[in-house]
């Protein structure tokens, strides 16, 4: 993870997730995939902040994973495309502002491009696009 403030308003986000795993045969002489690990995936992310209010930007990645690079019964393979998982991103939009000492207003709008993906692992596609509305209330 690595947090970067670029100016007193903008702010630069980021992080990236790359794991791998191999068995190796008890006599050495082959290694096969460790069960469910997930391909490379991460986010960056940008933010304008502003004293009442901010807007952020992100993008989401998953690489992809080669169906021989699944590993036993345990990593589901039927859940898969037969390729495997491919690799897919989606492009976010949110804001929020602070009305009152009481009332906050949260909006975004994710997977802005509308793209057809599944996390690794899952055997339900991902959520399409879609708005967020939230407003918030707090005792105080």
């Amino acid at each position: 993870n690595a947090d970067w403030k670029l100016t007193k308003h903008w702010v630069a986000k980021g992080s990236i997730n790359i794991i791998q795993g191999r068995i190796q045969s008890s006599n050495e002489e082959y290694t096969e995939p460790l069960a469910h690990i997930p391909p490379t995936y991460g986010k960056i992310q940008l933010q304008y902040l502003q004293d009442n209010w901010d807007i952020e930007a992100r993008y989401i990645f998953n690489g992809e994973k080669p169906l021989d690079e699944y590993g036993g019964s345990t990593d589901n393979p039927e859940l898969s495309t037969v390729d495997g998982t491919y690799a897919w991103s989606t492009f976010n939009l949110y804001g929020s502002a602070h009305i009152t000492d009481h009332i906050d207003i949260r909006l975004g709008i994710e997977n802005i491009l509308n793209t057809h993906y599944r996390p690794f692992a899952s055997g339900v596609s991902g959520a399409g696009r879609n708005l967020l509305v939230s407003l918030n209330y707090a005792l105080k």
